[in-house]
């Protein structure tokens, strides 16, 4: 099963890459766009495609992609409008709500509020998402807001 464009897409390669190793993400277009690619035996010529490693047949050239890893690594793009959460007591659309289900649970290193957008790391490799996020790390991460009125000197901290 894969999804295809919608809130929340994602490229597929971001799935496929980091588990098969093969190529680099321009490559992985040229081969998309060459119909080399094949999913569950159709041929796949939207970039834009999102893959369940575990469920999807993935194909190069005829040839099955295998040498996949326990660990899953997502980029996500969470658009305004979600909980960074599984699931919410007044029900709520989540990011859950946005993503294909996985044969492993996957969590986000980290959060965004409902009304913000931007990218989202989930993964089910625990000990890389404790590394993200913990200050004692010191991984560097950049936010830009958007305000609806100019800042003060009162609005500081």
């Amino acid at each position: 099963m894969y999804l295809t464009r919608g809130p929340g897409f994602c490229h597929w390669s971001d799935y496929f890459r980091p588990y098969t190793q093969v190529g680099a993400n321009f490559q992985l277009r040229k081969w998309i766009l060459a119909g080399r690619v094949k999913v569950n035996g159709r041929v796949e010529r939207l970039i834009y495609a999102c893959v369940d490693l575990h469920q999807d047949i993935i194909e190069l050239d005829d040839r099955p992609i295998s040498s996949l890893s326990e660990k899953l690594y997502i980029r996500f793009h969470k658009p305004a409008g979600y909980l960074t959460t599984r699931t919410d007591a007044q029900n709520r659309p989540t990011i859950y709500d946005l993503l294909p289900s996985f044969a492993t649970w996957v969590f986000p290193a980290g959060r965004l509020d409902m009304d913000s957008e931007g990218l989202l790391f989930l993964t089910n490799d625990g000990p890389l998402a404790e590394k993200l996020i913990r200050p004692d790390h010191h991984i560097v991460k950049t936010y830009e807001a958007q305000l609806n009125k100019p800042l003060q000197e009162t609005d500081r901290l």
